[in-house]
């Protein structure tokens, strides 16, 4: 699973919304989401959260003028990897809109 969301914000301010995106996601699907880990190096992460009892690991990289999300998902997953994928992008742009 590979996401890319574009962005106008400036360095640090790039990065600190971006640390939002998983949070806002987590809360807004608190009943599907739970263990959500990230460590922030920099403009990068590694994360891993539970969706629905199946683990999900990957990065988030933030770029200049855009935000990558990368992901494993397990064999299980598959099948409704266009939804996650189109959920996280929705939230991403949601975080991204509001810590402008």
């Amino acid at each position: 699973m590979k996401i890319t969301i574009k962005h106008n914000l400036q360095g640090e301010n790039a990065i600190n919304c971006a640390k939002n995106i998983l949070d806002g996601l987590k809360e807004e699907h608190k009943d599907k989401i739970s263990n959500l880990v990230q460590i922030w190096t920099g403009n990068k992460s590694k994360f891993s959260f539970r969706l629905k009892g199946i683990s999900v690991t990957g990065t988030i990289v933030v770029n200049f003028d855009d935000i990558e999300i990368s992901g494993k998902l397990p064999f299980a997953a598959m099948l409704f990897q266009g939804v996650i994928e189109d959920t996280i992008k929705k939230n991403a742009h949601k975080m991204l809109t509001e810590c402008k």
